[in-house]
């Protein structure tokens, strides 16, 4: 197995790159038949994998199963993944929920498995592009403390810094495989993303990309609406981490902070692209536009009165 892929930007370790993905359980049938249609059955498991862990997460808010079900597809198939299924930008997210929901699980007294984030790290890693790897479990983190300090007192779970630190080394340990090529280049990989092409990636969306049909990013107006509807609630702390989500995937995706200082900083000097935060976008908007047709549905069909 290759430790360096000269086709890959960034020399990213071959064990983890869109080309050559070994250990990513969702490509196993197309090892066993390479087919167009074994990789097609392996995005759909993946897509069906990823569902199920949004799933899971969506529980945390006051949604009905349905519900819940609706929109974690629309997590995992909308018009940002639907464009763009093919690139392994998309595979690290399928894991994504997976993590969020074991953090809540982590954050919270008498929670087991504690070191379940490190497995779906690790999952991340080995399915999907490792810098968006790195991004969402770096983010992961902070949702993890959010979750963590919004609970009560005496539902907190009890050394969490501990336990954080512990997922952080053993994450690191099982998918020491796949960062290691990258270390032992470092000084290769990041005069690469100094130059051309990676600087082509960093260019900053507008906000007219959410309602271009066009955009990587499209969410359309009546989805918007509903993302305004669902923060105009956020008196619920539950809501609280999805709107933190949001607005770190904003900075990231928009840099609507004129100080290319602070942009510099929050995308490690450009080593994290603008596109790796797309997936980011959709899992922090769709909790809020849950909730926001949540509310719009009291109103149209039980006639109760909105209160925010």
């Amino acid at each position: 197995l290759p430790t360096w892929n000269p086709y890959v930007g960034c020399g990213e370790p071959g064990l983890g790159n869109g080309q050559m993905y070994p250990f990513s359980p969702f490509l196993w049938p197309f090892y066993l038949a390479p087919t167009p249609w074994s990789f097609t059955l392996g995005l759909m498991l993946g897509c069906l994998w990823g569902a199920a862990g949004a799933y899971f997460w969506l529980g945390r808010f006051p949604l009905a199963a349905w519900q819940r079900a609706f929109w974690a597809c629309l997590i995992v198939i909308n018009p940002t993944t639907v464009r763009v299924m093919v690139y392994s930008n998309v595979w690290a997210a399928w894991w994504f929920g997976w993590l969020l929901w074991s953090w809540d699980r982590t954050a919270r007294r008498g929670g087991r498995c504690w070191w379940l984030p490190a497995l779906f790290v690790a999952g991340m890693v080995y399915s999907g592009h490792p810098e968006t790897a790195l991004l969402l479990s770096a983010v992961s983190l902070l949702y993890g403390i959010a979750v963590r300090y919004l609970l009560p007192r005496e539902e907190r779970t009890e050394a969490f810094w501990l336990k954080a630190l512990g997922i952080s080394g053993l994450a690191g340990l099982l998918s020491g495989v796949n960062w290691m090529p990258v270390l032992g280049r470092w000084g290769e990989a990041l005069s690469y993303k100094s130059l051309l092409p990676e600087l082509a990636t960093r260019g900053r969306y507008g906000f007219v990309d959410l309602v271009n049909p066009r955009s990587d990013i499209y969410m359309g107006v009546a989805l918007a609406c509903l993302v305004a509807l669902g923060m105009a609630s956020a008196r619920d702390r539950r809501l609280w981490p999805s709107v933190g989500l949001l607005a770190v995937a904003v900075v990231l995706l928009f840099h609507p902070i004129p100080l290319d200082g602070f942009n510099y900083l929050l995308t490690a000097g450009g080593l994290i692209p603008n596109l790796y935060s797309r997936e980011l976008f959709w899992y922090a908007l769709v909790p809020l536009a849950a909730v926001g047709a949540g509310l719009l549905g009291d109103e149209m069909v039980l006639g109760r009165r909105l209160v925010f």
